[in-house]
């Protein structure tokens, strides 16, 4: 959900807002997207972790459960942190748009992997 606030500084505020508390400004979007990119480093490092412990490894079956479980936590996360930075869209720059529709596919494909490693 956006974190809304009055600005002092009107360029950054939505042209269209009746209401500035109503409507995400570009910092808002610029904190959601670095949210974002954060929750994907710890994404990576759990997926390093998993495929580190896989080839020939002793891994047990429980532990794999739960490193799955975990990355499934973190995709489910960037899911509703995307919706929430879709909603934001109108009021973000051209370069924060286009960030945002690239994630999306991305999203997709990692979940994929996740839910055919979690089929393993």
């Amino acid at each position: 959900m956006p974190r809304c606030s009055y600005s002092a500084r009107p360029s950054l505020k939505a042209a269209s807002c009746a209401c500035p508390t109503e409507t995400a400004t570009i910092l808002d979007v610029a904190e959601e997207l670095a949210a974002l990119k954060s929750k994907v480093f710890q994404l990576q490092r759990e997926a390093i972790t998993l495929k580190s412990s896989i080839p020939g490894s002793r891994l047990h079956w429980r532990s794999r459960t739960d490193r799955l479980s975990i990355l499934r936590n973190h995709v489910n996360d960037m899911g509703r942190m995307l919706a929430s930075l879709e909603e934001m869209k109108p009021t973000a720059t051209n370069p924060q748009q286009a960030a945002i529709e690239t994630a999306w596919p991305q999203l997709v494909a990692i979940a994929d992997q996740v839910r055919t490693q979690s089929n393993w």
